[in-house]
């Protein structure tokens, strides 16, 4: 799904989250945080499991969770763009719900 996500949900990003184009984003990032918004969406009324989520993609990102290789590996990309990819999705999904 992060994979294809700014692909697939390209009329969605434009229309739901036109805000990420306000400053300068690749398409991609903005994409990524658009998932993560979108996401947010889904756990709106359970704020501990959004903040839960997060903490899992953080552990995953720091290395103390085992996950990073195989999130690398569905997007063949190298592990600091796995990274990069990974704090976007979160980035979306920490802001608040309000905001979109």
């Amino acid at each position: 799904m992060i994979r294809y996500y700014p692909k697939f949900e390209d009329g969605n990003i434009w229309d739901n989250h036109d805000d990420l184009f306000e400053t300068d984003i690749e398409w991609l990032d903005a994409g990524y945080i658009a998932l993560g918004r979108e996401i947010r969406r889904v756990f709106q009324d359970n704020e501990s499991l959004c903040s839960r989520l997060v903490a899992i993609l953080d552990k995953i990102t720091s290395g103390s969770l085992i996950g990073l290789r195989g999130i690398r590996e569905a997007l063949e990309v190298e592990p600091d763009e796995a990274i990069g990819i990974i704090n976007r999705v979160k980035q979306g999904l920490a802001e608040d719900r309000t905001n979109f």
